[in-house]
C-alpha cells in the first residue's frame, strides 16, 4: 500500500491513504519521514510464514520437555 505523508503533528504522522482518507501513525515507526514522502508499506509474506514456523517450534520444544 502506498501512502503519502500529509503532515506532522507532534509524535504523530498524518498519511493519505488510498482513497483520500487519513490516517494517523507514530512517528517512530518512520523518523525520517517528512511531509510529502511517500511511503511504501508492504507485508512480507515469506518473513512472516518464516517467523510462524520459527515460534511455533520454539513452543513445541518448551512443551514436549
Amino acid at each position: 500500500m502506498r501512502v503519502i505523508v500529509d503532515r506532522i503533528e507532534g509524535n504523530k504522522l498524518v498519511v493519505e491513504l488510498p482513497g483520500k482518507q487519513t490516517a494517523t501513525m507514530d512517528k517512530a515507526l518512520l523518523p525520517e519521514a517528512k511531509e510529502g514522502d511517500i511511503v511504501n508499506i508492504l507485508v512480507d509474506v515469506k518473513e512472516t510464514e518464516k517467523r510462524t514456523m520459527e515460534i511455533k517450534n520454539k513452543m513445541k520444544n518448551i512443551f514436549n520437555d
